[in-house]
């Protein structure tokens, strides 16, 4: 039977990962932080070019978004290919 206290070498296991030093912790996180920094830039750049250049040229939103979104939802059905997915059990599908 297994027991619910911890044991030592786990006990021995959480001290060691509390003494990280912060530096270490902080040095591995940052180059995610500039990523999402970049990716956060990158994003707002895109839009506000987007509506630059349909605000110069005078064409439609809603036909953009059309254009964009009918390829990619017929990307992701051929890739994904729902039609044949395996069938729920019957414990996930709600009353």
């Amino acid at each position: 039977m297994m027991s619910l206290k911890p044991s030592a070498s786990a006990a021995a296991e959480g001290c060691r990962i509390a003494s990280t030093p912060r530096s270490a912790l902080t040095a591995r996180s940052t180059p995610l932080q500039v990523i999402n920094i970049l990716g956060n830039f990158v994003r707002i750049w895109s839009v506000y070019s987007l509506y630059s250049h349909l605000s110069s040229t005078g064409d439609s939103i809603v036909g953009f978004i059309f254009s964009c979104l009918v390829p990619a939802s017929v990307i992701f059905l051929i890739l994904q290919k729902p039609w044949k997915g395996r069938p729920l059990p019957n414990s996930q599908i709600p009353e």
